[in-house]
C-alpha cells in the first residue's frame, strides 16, 4: 500500500487503483494474511512455479519490474484436467506438467484444457482471478511485487475456502469472524 514519512522506500510504491480495495487491509492488525502481502519475486533465468491455484480464494496481481516471464493461466472450470490432488490438503496441488513440452504434449488432459499462455514484461501488470490454475516459467532474470487480495467479487469464494481451513487453523477462523461480522464493510 501507500506508506508516508521518509527513508526506507515507504510511499515510493503505490497499488494499481484496480487492486486498492483489498478487503483484507481492513482486518485487524495481526491478523492472518493482513500483512502478508505485497511479496517481492527475484527470480533467476529459468526458475518457475509448477501449476496452482492461490490461496483460500484470493486473487492475484503481479507487477514485473524487470525481466519476461511465460504465463499459463487455466479457468477455474478447468482444474479437473490439471490433475488436482487434495492428499496435503484442501488447496490442490496439480501434477500437470505445463513445463516440460513433451510431457505436456503425452497428456491428453492438459492438452484439451483451455488456457491463456502469455509472456509478462517489465512495467506490464498481470491479474490472476480467483481460482485459476496457473503456472509461471522465467525466461530471464525477473524482479517483480504481487499481492494476493479480496474484494467484492471474491468475497463469498473466500468465505467458502476460510470455512473449511477454520476447521484446524485458528488464524483463519478468526480471519472468518471478521469477515462475517455485521459491520464490516
Amino acid at each position: 500500500g501507500e506508506g508516508g514519512g521518509e527513508g526506507g522506500g515507504e510511499g515510493l510504491f503505490r497499488v494499481p487503483r484496480y487492486f486498492a480495495n483489498d478487503l483484507l487491509q481492513r482486518l485487524s492488525p495481526g491478523s492472518l494474511y493482513r500483512d502478508a502481502w505485497p511479496s517481492l519475486f527475484i527470480g533467476p533465468r529459468g526458475s518457475r512455479c509448477s501449476v496452482h491455484v492461490d490461496t483460500f480464494g484470493s486473487h492475484f496481481w503481479m507487477l514485473l519490474f524487470a525481466g519476461e516471464k511465460r504465463w499459463t493461466i487455466f479457468p477455474p472450470e478447468a482444474a479437473p484436467l490439471l490433475r488436482p490432488s487434495y492428499a496435503h490438503g484442501h488447496d490442490p496441488l496439480f501434477s500437470a506438467d505445463v513445463h516440460d513440452d513433451a510431457a505436456a504434449e503425452a497428456d491428453e488432459l492438459l492438452r484439451r484444457a483451455p488456457r491463456w499462455e502469455g509472456v509478462l514484461r517489465a512495467g506490464e501488470c498481470l491479474f490472476v482471478p480467483a481460482g485459476a490454475p496457473h503456472a509461471v516459467l522465467n525466461l530471464t532474470h525477473t524482479a517483480a511485487i504481487s499481492c494476493n487480495y479480496v474484494d467484492s467479487t471474491n468475497l463469498e469464494q473466500v468465505r467458502g475456502e476460510l470455512r473449511i481451513a477454520a476447521c484446524t487453523c485458528p488464524a483463519a477462523r478468526e480471519v472468518l469472524s471478521q469477515l462475517d461480522a455485521p459491520g464490516f464493510d
